[in-house]
């Protein structure tokens, strides 16, 4: 894999430990997609997501302009509505939650990856 891939890959998902960082990312996000693995902090992010996030970012045109990613966990301080559901029960099993324009799009609970990758396609924006 060329050394410019594997740097675009490395810088992904970014991983919101505060609510100033959340904040940050949303009034970032100009109209894009944000993907977010929502993930109890004892057990972390879905790696088992990963090949299909990476396969979306090569294979899509302008991805890093019509999709985020982020990664948090209950103690991140983000207190989203679409966030609380998951953040207050004891599930172990992986949730992804898609938001445009700050409104639910797409909410996958389990590591589901054709789920995943269809939410996301079916809610990217255009090409500007």
């Amino acid at each position: 894999m060329a050394a410019a891939m594997k740097a675009k890959l490395a810088n992904m998902i970014t991983a919101i430990n505060s609510k100033e960082q959340w904040d940050e990312t949303m009034d970032q996000l100009n109209g894009r997609l944000l993907f977010i693995d929502v993930h109890k902090k004892w057990s972390g992010s879905c790696t088992i997501m990963r090949p299909t996030l990476e396969r979306i970012y090569l294979d899509i045109d302008a991805v890093e302009t019509r999709m985020q990613c982020v990664s948090l966990h209950e103690e991140s301080g983000v207190d989203h509505p679409a966030l609380q559901e998951f953040l207050n029960t004891e599930s172990c099993k992986p949730r992804f939650i898609l938001l445009r324009d700050g409104q639910v799009v797409g909410n996958i609970d389990g590591a589901l990856s054709p789920n995943v990758a269809s939410a996301i396609s079916n809610n990217l924006p255009e090409i500007e």
